[in-house]
C-alpha cells in the first residue's frame, strides 16, 4: 500500500463550491512529495521504519499537512461567502428600514388627509353665511395644501432610487479615458423583478445609467473591438449615489 496513507475522508466537510478534483490532487501531490522524501532516507538508512519515522519527523503529519492544503486552496472561497453572507445581513437591515419609513409616510399621509377633510367639513357646516368668493377661495387654499403635502410625499417616496455611474480607464500607462465602451448593468433580483440597463461611455469616459433602485448588479463592458470587461457584483445602498473607476 503506498505510504502515506490519506483519503478523502481525512478531510473536512465537503463544500458545495469545491472543485470536484481539490481533494485527490493535493493526496496525489503530498503522496508523491513523502515518497520522495522516503527513497532520500533509505538510501541513507535501508531500515524502512526509521526513515519513514524521519520524513514524519521532518515534515510532520501528512493528514494536517493535507488538511491545511485543502484550506489555503479553499480559503478565498470561504472568505467570498463570509463577506456575501454579511452583506446579505446589511441589505435585510436595510430593505426593513425602507419598509418602517413607507409604512410612517403612509400613515402621515392618511393623517393629512383626514385632518383636511375635517376642516373642509367645518367650513361648509359653518351657520354664517359667507359669500360665494370667500368659499372659493378656503377651498382653494385647502386644496393648495393637500397638493403641497402630497408633493413632499412624492418626494420622499424616491429616495430608493441612486445615480449609478462608472469611470472608465483606458491604458495602465496614459490613463486616458475609454470612450465609445458599451455597458451593460444586470439587476440580480430582490425587491423587484430582474432588468438590464445598457450605456455607452461618453468623451470624458464616463459611463452614465441614470438613477437605479438600490440592490445588487453585475457589470459587463465591452470595448469598440469587442474585448470585454466582468465585474462580479456591484452594491448599491439606499440613500447613496454610486461611483466606480474602471482600468
Amino acid at each position: 500500500m503506498a505510504w502515506p496513507e490519506l483519503s478523502i475522508e481525512d478531510f473536512p466537510p465537503r463544500r458545495d463550491d469545491e472543485p470536484s478534483s481539490l481533494r485527490q490532487d493535493i493526496i496525489d501531490e503530498l503522496s508523491d512529495h513523502f515518497a520522495c522524501a522516503l527513497n532520500r532516507e533509505l538510501l541513507k538508512n535501508p531500515n524502512e521504519k526509521i526513515a519513514r519515522q524521519r520524513v514524519l519527523n521532518q515534515f510532520g503529519d501528512p493528514i494536517k499537512i493535507a488538511r491545511q492544503l485543502w484550506l489555503e486552496a479553499m480559503k478565498e472561497r470561504i472568505m467570498s461567502q463570509r463577506i456575501m453572507t454579511g452583506v446579505s445581513v446589511v441589505m435585510a437591515a436595510c430593505c426593513i428600514a425602507v419598509v418602517v419609513f413607507s409604512w410612517l409616510l403612509i400613515k402621515e399621509s392618511q393623517t393629512v388627509n383626514a385632518r383636511m377633510l375635517e376642516q373642509l367639513t367645518a367650513i361648509a357646516d359653518r351657520p354664517v353665511p359667507v359669500t360665494t368668493g370667500d368659499v372659493d377661495q378656503q377651498i382653494l387654499k385647502q386644496l393648495e395644501t393637500i397638493n403641497q403635502n402630497q408633493s413632499s410625499l412624492v418626494n420622499t417616496s424616491g429616495i430608493g432610487m441612486n445615480q449609478v455611474s462608472f469611470q472608465l480607464i483606458e491604458g495602465q500607462n496614459d490613463q486616458k479615458p475609454a470612450v465609445g465602451f458599451k455597458g451593460t448593468l444586470t439587476k440580480s433580483g430582490g425587491k423587484t423583478d430582474p432588468f438590464s440597463i445598457e450605456a455607452v461611455s461618453n468623451e470624458e469616459g464616463r459611463l452614465d445609467f441614470g438613477k437605479l433602485p438600490w440592490g445588487t448588479y453585475y457589470l459587463y463592458v465591452y470595448s469598440p473591438w469587442n474585448e470585454s470587461y466582468h465585474k462580479s457584483q456591484v452594491t448599491i445602498i439606499p440613500g447613496r449615489d454610486y461611483l466606480e473607476v474602471v482600468s
